[in-house]
């Protein structure tokens, strides 16, 4: 008890410390990139992660790396707070991170580029990652590469691929990649179900519904997949949408029909009832918004629930700096650019 009361006054202290809703207005306000970098600097917690950047000549991939390095930071700080199936579901951040250095690194080899030159673009936790970025960056082909994985979970999972050709190989490799991801959360996530933490459960159920569901809607319309394919890549353990429902969804072959079974979710219902191009555009916001609302109320809870709800809160708030990067680089408006985010500015923090 006593650890779970240190844990949530922790949490408690880390959130207040985020972006504010006039922190926003003011970040939507700012004539450019540079003018962003420079009040979050001055300004936010993320002043300490800025600090060796000049905002006059800051690229956008210069915040990025300092946003990412924010998150394994704070997760760091939390794990030390934690024990057993706990600790492991709050560490599926640092294997997320460990991933996206990982996929980096592997669209280097692809394109042939000298992986050394990545080693500043890799984020990843110096305590508690588990692969061998060192033995990694000094991979000069795939065989190489894969033979530095063997020590790791991700082996198994890549050697059966004898090529890395980036137009045949890449899709394939980091599906099988993210499965690995996927299938280590529903572990964790089974283990969890006989703790009080059954809302944290079922949020995170609903989140590999939406995944699937957008999966098959997207892999039908823009890449003409098989249902085989669209199987073998979706996600086992959501909270409503059952393997039956996927095999039959990834079979329709009407488009309208498929609209019409994706619909019956109610729960869902508002990832696709909308006009076409509203819906193509806006589906991805539309599942972290809804994503975002569950982990605030979350936020409300004690312990690990509590713990991961603002891990994934700040995820959520660095992907809004990033979309107003986004759209300063093509001249939207402060109104235009509310539009893209995950938070909405009318409500409280």
């Amino acid at each position: 008890m006593a650890r779970n009361a240190a844990l949530d006054t922790k949490v408690l202290a880390m959130r207040a410390r985020t972006l504010s809703n006039e922190d926003y207005r003011k970040l939507l306000q700012a004539e450019d990139l540079h003018g962003m970098v420079r009040y979050l600097k001055d300004n936010t917690i993320y002043g300490k992660y800025l600090k060796d950047i000049n905002p006059d000549t800051a690229h956008r991939s210069d915040v990025e790396a300092a946003l990412a390095r924010f998150q394994v930071d704070e997760t760091e700080k939390l794990l030390h707070y934690l024990q057993s199936v706990d600790k492991d579901l709050v560490k599926l951040v640092v294997m997320r991170s460990d991933i996206e250095s990982m996929k980096l690194l592997i669209r280097g080899l692809a394109k042939g580029e000298d992986l050394h030159k990545l080693k500043d673009s890799l984020i990843y936790s110096r305590t508690y990652s588990t692969l061998p970025f060192g033995k990694l960056l000094e991979a000069q082909d795939w065989e190489t590469f894969k033979n530095a994985l063997k020590d790791t979970p991700y082996y198994r999972r890549l050697e059966v691929y004898d090529t890395l050709d980036i137009k045949k190989d890449l899709f394939p490799i980091e599906k099988s990649i993210e499965r690995y991801y996927y299938d280590t959360l529903k572990k964790i996530v089974g283990k969890l179900e006989g703790k009080s933490n059954k809302d944290l459960v079922k949020t995170m159920r609903e989140g590999i519904d939406l995944i699937n569901l957008m999966w098959i809607y997207r892999g039908k319309k823009f890449y003409h997949l098989r249902p085989d394919t669209l199987l073998t890549y979706g996600l086992l353990g959501g909270e409503k949408v059952s393997l039956d429902d996927m095999n039959r969804m990834a079979s329709e072959s009407d488009p309208d029909e498929l609209l019409e079974q994706l619909k019956k979710f109610d729960s869902y219902r508002f990832l696709f009832d909308h006009p076409t191009d509203d819906r193509d555009l806006h589906m991805e916001r539309r599942y972290e918004r809804f994503m975002y609302y569950k982990f605030a109320k979350l936020l409300k809870s004690t312990g690990v629930t509590r713990a991961y709800a603002y891990l994934r809160l700040i995820h959520y708030e660095t992907e809004d700096i990033i979309s107003i990067i986004e759209g300063k680089r093509y001249a939207l408006s402060p109104d235009e650019m509310k539009n893209y985010l995950i938070r909405d500015l009318n409500e409280d923090k």
